[in-house]
């Protein structure tokens, strides 16, 4: 309820304005993950409410979500530094490679490069695009929309 709760809020602000909405999940919305059955749902269910909204709040107001993949965030670097400290990589940065062996690009992502594509989508050069999930994996999902 976090994201319908926020919306509300901010909509009013919004619409003076001729804002943006961009929910952050997860590529899971695509290609769910074993044993993740409240993360899967709950996740499909933010991006119901984004193509929702995308059509009622429109025109003053765009509403997309980012699926991200696996990105370097602090999550990403426990779980290599504790895999380095079970022995499994000797350093950090063969832990990363390994995390990347199984991407397409051959690496995880950067934090940065999803900010920008968050940053791209409230532009004015994103204009056009409302109701879009756009997923940010390096290529790694198997689904094809």
């Amino acid at each position: 309820m976090s994201v319908v709760r926020l919306v509300r809020e901010a909509a009013p602000h919004l619409r003076a304005d001729g804002g943006t909405v961009v929910n952050i999940t997860s590529r899971s919305v695509k290609e769910a993950i074993d044993s993740l059955v409240l993360s899967n749902s709950v996740r499909m269910s933010v991006v119901g409410l984004e193509k929702t909204l995308s059509t009622e709040l429109a025109p003053e107001i765009r509403v997309n979500a980012v699926l991200p993949g696996s990105h370097e965030t602090s999550r990403i670097e426990n779980l290599v530094e504790a895999a380095v400290e079970r022995g499994e990589y000797n350093s950090y940065e063969e832990g990363m490679r390994a995390r990347g062996e199984s991407v397409p690009i051959g690496r995880v992502g950067d934090p940065m490069e999803l900010g920008d594509t968050v940053a791209y989508l409230c532009s004015e050069r994103a204009g056009n695009i409302n109701g879009q999930a756009v997923v940010i994996d390096g290529g790694s999902g198997s689904a094809n929309l």
